[in-house]
Formats: C-alpha cells, sequence, structure tokens
C-alpha cells in the first residue's frame, strides 16, 4: 500500500452536484455538520437534528450524504423523520446514486431498495466508474453493478431526459463507458491505483457488453473469476493459463492489453525480489511484456518505481525494453513515482541508470520539477504526521490551517501545495525534525530528506554534459545547486546581490543572451525576478532582481499549483 493515499476521493461529478446544490451558507454546512454526514456519524447527526430540522437542498444534500456513508443505521434513523418521504419530493435527492458512487456500498443499496427506491442508469454507471480505488472499492463496485443489474437495469438502452422543453438523449451505459475506456486518461501520480481502477472497468463494461447484466446477475462468477486472477498475480503464480483462458474469452482485444498490465502491475509489487523476476519471466514467455511495452496504458515500469523494486527488476525490464527515463501515457517518468513515494534505493538506482532529474514531468496536468514533486511530497507528510502528533491545542490548531491550506493534507502528495519553509531535514513550522508520527510516517520523512539531499548533491547526474544551451528556456526557473551567486550585471565579476540557496525559484526576466563558457559549465546569463527563497521571509527579497548563469537552473513552465 503506497504511504499517502487518502481513504476517500470524491470523483468530479460528486463535487459538481454538491457545488451546485449549495449556497455560500451551506458550504460552510458541508466542512462542517455535513462531514458527520459524509462520515456516516450517527451519534453526531442526532445532536444536530436535535437542534435544527432540515429541509430543501440541504435535507437532499445532507441524505445523498449519508447514503454516501454507508451506514445504514444513519439512514434508518433519517427515514424515521420523515426524510425518505421529504427526499422522494426533491429533485436532487438521489441517494441511490451517491451510495453507487466512488466507493459502492452494497448494504446501503441494497437497503435503498427495501425503501422503494430504484436501480437506474446513472446509478449503474457511477458504481461502474472507479478513481484510484483500494481493493474493497473494487469488490465493492462490482457487487453494486450486479445488483443494478439484478434490478433490470439494461445498460444497452439510451436514456433522456427534457431540458428547457427539448428532450435530450444520453448514450447508454455501455456507450458510455466504452467511450471512458477508449479515451487518454490521467492517472494523477498512482500507477497501480490507474492501472486497478482501468482494468476493473474493463471487466465491468465487458460483463455488460457480454448481455450479462440482467436478472440473475448476482449469481454470475464472472467477477470472483476475475478477482482470483488478481489474487494469483500476487502470489506469484507464474501458471497463465487461466489469465490468458479469461482474458481471451471474456475480454474484447482492444481492451485486453489493460487487464494484462494491470495484472503484472500487481506482481511488480511483490516484495520478494525472486518471487517478482519469476513472474516477470513468465510474462516474457507469454509475451505479455512485448505486448504492454507497445501500449500507452502500460505502466509496469512505473509501478516498479513507485513501490520500490530492486536494480536487478529494472535491468530485466531495460533488456526488455522498457526505458528508465521516459514518460508514460500520463506524462510522469518512473524518477516521478520513486520520488513521490519516497523511494529513495530506487531513486539512485534511475539516476546510476542515466535518470536525468533536470527533465520536467507532468503531475495530472501540470508540469513539474522533480525536487517540486520531493518537495510537495515531504510537506504532505509532514503535515500528515503532525496532524496525528500528540501536541498542545494551541500548536496544533494553527499547524492545521497551514497545513489544510498549504501543505496539502486535504489532498495528495501529487497536489497539495509545498510549505515554503519546510525545507526536508530541518525545523519545520515550529517542530524540529523528525516529528512524532507513525513508522511509516517517519520512514518515509527520513527517505524523502534523503532523496532531497541527493539531488542537491549533484550526484544525479544527466547520463551525458549539462543541458545544452541551445535549449528552450521557459518563463520560471528553480535553482539546483547551492550558495549561486545573483549578480547586478550579465558578468561574473560584477557586484553581487545576494547568495541564494538551493531551491530558490524565480520569475525569468530576459533570457535573450548568447551561449557562453564559465568554469566549464555552458549556459547563458539571465535576469530573474526572485519568486521565493527557502527559510527567508517575503520582506527580505520582495523586488529582488539580477543576473545568474542558467547552468545552475531548471527550467519549468509555471511555479503554480
Amino acid at each position: 500500500m503506497k504511504p499517502f493515499i487518502k481513504s476517500l476521493i470524491l470523483s468530479l461529478s460528486c463535487i459538481a452536484i454538491a457545488l451546485a446544490s449549495l449556497s455560500a451558507h451551506s458550504s460552510s454546512w458541508e466542512e462542517t455538520d455535513g462531514q458527520f454526514f459524509i462520515n456516516g456519524d450517527l451519534a453526531a447527526v442526532k445532536r444536530i437534528l436535535s437542534k435544527e430540522k432540515y429541509s430543501g437542498d440541504q435535507l437532499s444534500l445532507a441524505f445523498n450524504f449519508a447514503a454516501s456513508s454507508g451506514n445504514v443505521a444513519l439512514t434508518q434513523y433519517l427515514d424515521s423523520l420523515g426524510w425518505i418521504k421529504a427526499c422522494n419530493k426533491l429533485r436532487d435527492c438521489k441517494p441511490m446514486q451517491w451510495a453507487s458512487m466512488n466507493n459502492p456500498r452494497p448494504q446501503m443499496v441494497e437497503w435503498l431498495l427495501s425503501k422503494g427506491f430504484k436501480s437506474d442508469a446513472e446509478s449503474l454507471e457511477a458504481a461502474a466508474v472507479l478513481n484510484l480505488p483500494q481493493d474493497s472499492t473494487v469488490a465493492n463496485s462490482f457487487a453494486v453493478v450486479k445488483l443494478h443489474c439484478n434490478n433490470d437495469v439494461n445498460p444497452l438502452v439510451n436514456t433522456s431526459y427534457h431540458h428547457e422543453g427539448k428532450k435530450i438523449v444520453q448514450p447508454s451505459v455501455l456507450e458510455s463507458l466504452s467511450a471512458r475506456l477508449n479515451s487518454p486518461s490521467q492517472d494523477q501520480g498512482y500507477a497501480l491505483l490507474h492501472a486497478r481502477a482501468r482494468a476493473a472497468e474493463v471487466i465491468t463494461t465487458s460483463f455488460m457488453k457480454a448481455g450479462l447484466c440482467k436478472k440473475g446477475a448476482k449469481k454470475s462468477m464472472w467477477f470472483d473469476d476475475y478477482l482470483n486472477l488478481v489474487t494469483a498475480s500476487r502470489a506469484g503464480d507464474t501458471d497463465l493459463s487461466k489469465a490468458n483462458t479469461y482474458i481471451a474469452a471474456n475480454i474484447s482485444k482492444e481492451w485486453r492489453a489493460i487487464v494484462e498490465n494491470y495484472l503484472m502491475n500487481e506482481a511488480v509489487a511483490i516484495q520478494e525480489a525472486t518471487q517478482r523476476l519469476s513472474m516477470l519471466n513468465a510474462y516474457k514467455t507469454a509475451s505479455w511484456l512485448e505486448r504492454c511495452r507497445q501500449n500507452q496504458h502500460c505502466s509496469v515500469i512505473d509501478v516498479a518505481a513507485e513501490s520500490g523494486a530492486d536494480k536487478a527488476t529494472f535491468d530485466f525490464l531495460v533488456k526488455e525494453g522498457y526505458p528508465l527515463d521516459s514518460p508514460n501515457g500520463s506524462g510522469v517518468t518512473p524518477l516521478a513515482y520513486a520520488t513521490a513515494n519516497a523511494q529513495l534505493g530506487v531513486v539512485k538506482n534511475l539516476c546510476e541508470s542515466g535518470a536525468d532529474f533536470r527533465k520536467t514531468t507532468k503531475m495530472e496536468v501540470y508540469d513539474r520539477s522533480i525536487m517540486s514533486i520531493a518537495h510537495r511530497a515531504y510537506s504532505y507528510t509532514w503535515c500528515s504526521a503532525l496532524i496525528d502528533a500528540p501536541l498542545p491545542k494551541s500548536v496544533k490548531d494553527d499547524i492545521l490551517n497551514r497545513c489544510a491550506y498549504e501543505g496539502g493534507s486535504i489532498g495528495s502528495p501529487q497536489t497539495g501545495v509545498s510549505i515554503p519553509e519546510c525545507m526536508p531535514g530541518k525545523t519545520c513550522v515550529g517542530i524540529a525534525f523528525p516529528p512524532k508520527g507513525n513508522e511509516t510516517q517517519i520512514r518515509n520523512l527520513k527517505a524523502l530528506a534523503d532523496i532531497f539531499d541527493y539531488y542537491k548533491s549533484g550526484q544525479c547526474k544527466a547520463p551525458n554534459k549539462a543541458l545544452s544551451c541551445n535549449a528552450n528556456t521557459k518563463p520560471y526557473a528553480v535553482l539546483i545547486a547551492d550558495k549561486v551567486q545573483l549578480r547586478s550585471e550579465a558578468d561574473a565579476n560584477s557586484n553581487k546581490i545576494d547568495t541564494l540557496p538551493f531551491g530558490t525559484m524565480f520569475e525569468v526576466v530576459d533570457s535573450n543572451r548568447p551561449c557562453e563558457t564559465i568554469a566549464t559549465r555552458e549556459g547563458r546569463w539571465i535576469k530573474v525576478k526572485v519568486y521565493s527563497i527557502p527559510l527567508r521571509s517575503r520582506e527580505e527579497y520582495i523586488n529582488m532582481q539580477g543576473w545568474i548563469f542558467d547552468s545552475y537552473v531548471d527550467y519549468v513552465p509555471t511555479l503554480e499549483p
């Protein structure tokens, strides 16, 4: 299990529904009392409703949240207050859809069915769509899909609704899911979880395509047989005959590589090195590795990086034609996965094999430097540790506020914004390194601090020489060396404005100077405006500008987010 995974990730559709229904007042409710409904906290909800009566949009959203929690005791209590009767009169009260999305809740769906709510196409599709799922989420998705299918939802039929007097025809569930599988997708920096989601969606979509989504679906072994293949992959079972038979019989050719990729991902994540190599040899013999390498969905080497595979695994994959330093379909490099997941050993192996940490990489839709990813992951892990630490309330409240809005504790190491003064291995927000936390958090913090120092030391070098001076410059730059002089003119003998530390960020003002060589380093002088300096307050460098030699920087297209 990756160290940074959040237990619940709301889908974009879920967020859109909530935001569309909320006023400024109820947005505050969503962040406070609404959380008790989301978490299924029956005792807290009883306290709230003893003081306030809900109605209209607020009741609708609260009941939707309660359904998504999976706590049937909570919805039973709300039913005793007449909420189901009220819900049936509200357009946006759709508990069946909310119980079916994100982490589908089979028991809640069954209870809602018993109370007269109907399975529908929207709920079926919601149950089938997954986002970075844990194992239990996949199993719940399959269970809820079977429930809706068993209740006569036809995934082959188009649905429609009326809007402003016009009939709007929507594609069938099967068409929507097929289009989703055939479209490019971003792994959000989580290679294994993304592969798991796409493979599960293939299995569900193929189930519908085979005409099995109908009465009697609950008895089907389609999903159980697939989950058995996953278990076999994790156990290191090199006999691929059952997997080959299942995939050939049940999965369309266009999607087979997605399933093969995921099963290989699970095997690559095996911690026992000998077992992992045995599985890779089996996949090589069965031509799975060759097919995967030619497919945009292939993430075998990425999962090896994020899960901490040994050098022998990477050597094997390189011999099979897998590049060590190329971005995948989501634009993410193996070095980025290893960095974000605190895999110091993998970082060193990749660097020693020629990976270039100066390359920018994608994280979600953003171009980021490897150093930015390291810093964000560190801030996120630091905040996660402090949230659980036994600190005085006055200290903790300030830290929680800082972490929630800057440390990314409400997001992920990939999406959170790093705390500027939180330098790896140093005191951060008044707490000495390492902070108190669980064993995994502290281990990851120490590994990330070591990774940061490793990059900072210059040991992770480009395979040849430094980036060519003729390469394109970009609007922003990050200092990748320590104690670099900011000069008053484009001349090494001009006045020194300041000595800048590793990690200083700049806005590039002028990059039109010719290339030259200084102390064997090829580059050009660029005029910059200082954007931020680690461990310094903004007042110390506001409006600071000067010239710097660009062989000491990484160019990046943006410093936000």
